[in-house]
């Protein structure tokens, strides 16, 4: 574990106060593209202590992966114009992180980014840095959505917790059920809509 929180506090001294040019106008999704191409250039470039690897494919968990001795940690980066409304971002399919969670020496670490455009918006500095591993995110500040099999999103910034890996995902198996309940009744409510 000492080898992540090195890697939280070296991505939180490379990016914060970073300033990178953007094409004037540039919408938050092509600002969002840049700063993710901003850490997976550091992680595979600059980076010393892990073997860096750029994303497997488009729908992969992660926009650079790290591997180093035994473990191996897919790094995500989330994006956030301060200057707007916050929205609720997906995290990840419930689903496929319980998957990747299989493996004990296997880790997501989301890398926050706040960020601001400049008032000419052809730049952006970055404002924030935090970086927190999936099991590190309080479920207060979490939810499920109805997306494919259960998506985790975030319904406010993300608070940290402690309470571990193991206590993490208890809590996300039963949010699951929870949340696959009420998605029954609702499911049993529409299909007698459709009984003739």
């Amino acid at each position: 574990m000492k080898q992540i929180y090195t890697l939280t506090e070296t991505y939180r001294n490379a990016f914060l106060g970073e300033r990178i040019s953007i094409s004037s106008g540039a919408m938050q999704r092509s600002v969002g593209d840049e700063l993710e191409k901003l850490v997976e250039d550091f992680s595979l470039n600059t980076l010393t202590g892990f073997d860096a690897y750029p994303a497997s494919s488009k729908r992969s968990i992660e926009d650079v992966k790290l591997t180093s001795d035994d473990i191996t940690i897919l790094v995500d980066v989330k994006t956030e114009d301060v200057d707007a409304d916050f929205h609720m971002p997906n995290i990840i399919s419930a689903d496929r992180l319980r998957k990747t969670y299989t493996d004990p020496n296997t880790f997501v670490l989301y890398v926050f980014l706040k960020y601001r455009k400049s008032q000419s918006f052809n730049s952006v500095e970055v404002l924030g840095v935090e970086c927190m591993l999936a099991e590190e995110m309080d479920w207060s500040s979490l939810s499920i959505g109805n997306l494919g099999k259960g998506q985790i999103q975030l319904k406010s910034h993300p608070t940290r917790t402690n309470i571990g890996r193991e206590a993490w995902l208890v809590e996300l198996h039963s949010n699951m059920r929870t949340f696959i309940e009420k998605q029954q009744v609702k499911l049993a409510k529409e299909l007698d809509v459709w009984t003739c």
